[in-house]
């Protein structure tokens, strides 16, 4: 076997193991469903997310709001149960439910985030990022034309 054939035989096998290695580790990653009580605005998901990024295996979070739904992403090795004890410990009952038991399963890892945004749709103001979201909106409406 010749130098140049030596380095082509080197190369394909790193090339394979690079790739068993990311589809290994893309395998490993799983979206589980939770029905979550006590959900509002935006603010209730962020104390969500920052109690799992203190969990190995945690990767990240969908919601459904106005359905009390959250799907989180993480590996297998992250145990569902610790998930929904995590989420529950903080102030909002957690329990793992089949996307059979939801009428259309969400995909919340598609673009909208939070889903409903704050408050749900809800339109209450009890969420404390309402302000700042009236004052984006009000922000967002063309001046008014002057009366010259």
């Amino acid at each position: 076997m010749n130098r140049s054939q030596f380095l082509i035989i080197i190369v394909l096998l790193a090339t394979a193991c690079i790739f068993i290695s990311i589809s290994s580790f893309a395998d490993s990653l799983k979206q589980t469903t939770f029905e979550v009580s006590n959900l509002s605005c935006g603010s209730c998901l962020s104390r969500i997310d920052d109690t799992l990024k203190g969990y190995a295996g945690y990767s990240k979070l969908g919601a459904d709001l106005r359905r009390g739904i959250v799907v989180v992403e993480h590996e297998s090795t992250l145990k569902e149960q610790t998930i929904a004890k995590a989420i529950s410990d903080i102030g909002y009952p957690a329990k793992v439910v089949a996307e059979k038991q939801i009428t259309k399963a969400p995909d919340l890892f598609k673009g909208q985030g939070a889903g409903y945004g704050c408050c749900g749709g809800s339109r209450s103001s009890d969420c404390s990022a309402s302000a700042s979201t009236w004052k984006r909106l009000f922000n967002r409406q063309p001046a008014a034309p002057s009366a010259e």
